[in-house]
């Protein structure tokens, strides 16, 4: 098994050139792993990704679905002033 920390570097500096993305971020996941296990290491990728790049003044929006529960779940506390969360999608 690749080691998942330094594994893709090259995979996702590839697909940020080819579409002008600013970051792109692969987790691997087992082939044999449950849809709620892919999930949660999503959801924590997603997590520790918001967590480096929220600052002062961010607006972030959010919509609702199961991975981004995922990634709530997996959200460590970092107190940050001025930001402002607002539903992206939704009644």
């Amino acid at each position: 098994m690749v080691s998942p920390n330094d594994s893709f570097i090259e995979l996702e500096n590839l697909l940020e050139k080819k579409f002008s993305l600013k970051e792109v971020l692969i987790v691997e996941a087992e082939s044999k792993s449950s849809d709620k296990i892919i999930k949660k290491q999503a959801g924590s990728a997603a997590a520790t990704y918001l967590r480096r790049t929220v600052s002062k003044g961010n607006i972030v929006g959010v919509t609702w679905g199961t991975t981004l529960q995922a990634m709530v779940d997996a959200m460590p506390t970092k107190p940050i002033e001025d930001i402002h969360i607002v539903q992206a999608l939704g009644a």
